[in-house]
């Protein structure tokens, strides 16, 4: 890593806490406030007493549990309320109580993406070649091929955008429950909707990377990106940003972008920050043995995981980055 190139920050812990579970607690910040969620992570407990739970992001206090049965691996905000997504159903929780307000059993398949337009769910994941639409108000669910995908990006007007892994951007038309081409692109691994939503940010690369063998498919992270992109969602010019270091994440705030290399044991850990000129880089390295799972832009905030030896705990810590 050309680390002459970057400017390096530091960072105050904000709190600490201590998890249930080896890895698997996808954590994530809320887009609205400053809640943060994450999952019971794998251990020998019963799938019954797995919950789902709700911290203050600035004082790592829980607030709010509620039993998941299985991860929520991604969720939206609906109004005063979050639709979370675990491995076969969508459930729609209050965002500071968690108490249930709707299920859809069996409308999703390990979802680990997706968005909402005019009370049609659309979700998908980096593996499965299928696409769900789902009707909150009547249930109905339509699955359709377009996938595998990296990202389904919610708008604030307008359907939802669809990137693909094999490369590509498209529509996921709601109304009609197909997916409609809009702009070809190479494949990716991660995207993120610029926030004045005329373009996509994309991170060039191979997402996940597939062996098969008798006793079925390994799936294995693509190798870090160091090119994103933007794509325009109208007229304009593709732009093409160089980064310092390697990353498979990407989140932006304003015209801020923030990207990791993700949370994989083994690689080096850093929070790579630019406003999305190119001009200057910030880089933040995590205490040792330390993983990034999550980042709040908007908040400057970093969510880092630790493993305990020996254990099935985790350490969740909070980090604001001084800027």
């Amino acid at each position: 890593m050309p680390s002459s190139t970057l400017i390096e920050l530091s960072a105050t812990l904000l709190w600490e806490r201590e998890v249930h579970g080896t890895a698997g607690q996808y954590p994530m910040f809320d887009a609205v406030g400053t809640g943060l969620y994450y999952s019971d992570g794998w251990g020998r407990r019963p799938a019954p007493s797995l919950r789902f739970r709700r911290l203050s992001a600035l004082t790592g206090i829980e607030t709010a549990r509620w039993p998941c049965g299985s991860a929520v691996r991604c969720f939206v905000r609906l109004g005063d309320d979050l639709l979370v997504a675990t491995d076969q159903r969508l459930v729609r929780l209050d965002a500071e109580t968690l108490a249930e307000r709707a299920r859809w059993d069996g409308s999703v398949r390990h979802a680990t993406t997706l968005a909402i337009h005019e009370g049609v769910v659309v979700a998908g994941n980096p593996v499965t070649p299928t696409i769900t639409f789902v009707n909150l108000e009547g249930g109905r669910v339509r699955r359709k091929r377009g996938g595998p995908v990296v990202s389904i990006l919610g708008r604030r007007a307008g359907p939802p955008i669809v990137a693909n892994v094999a490369g590509g951007l498209a529509i996921a038309d709601t109304d009609t429950g197909t997916i409609r081409p809009l702009h070809q692109t190479p494949p990716s691994m991660a995207a993120a909707l610029a926030e004045d939503e005329r373009g996509c940010w994309l991170i060039r690369g191979t997402r996940v990377r597939t062996t098969e063998h008798d006793g079925g498919v390994s799936i294995w992270p693509g190798d870090p990106g160091t090119t994103v992109e933007w794509y325009p969602l109208g007229e304009g010019a593709v732009r093409s940003l160089p980064v310092p270091a390697p990353v498979r994440t990407i989140d932006v705030a304003g015209d801020t972008l923030w990207l990791t290399p993700a949370a994989i044991p083994g690689s080096e850990q850093y929070v790579v920050i630019e406003a999305a000129t190119g001009d200057v880089w910030q880089i933040w390295h995590p205490p040792e043995q330390a993983h990034v799972e999550a980042v709040a832009p908007s908040l400057d905030l970093v969510l880092t995981t630790t493993r305990r030896p020996g254990t099935e705990t985790t350490v969740l810590g909070c980090h604001r980055i001084d800027r």
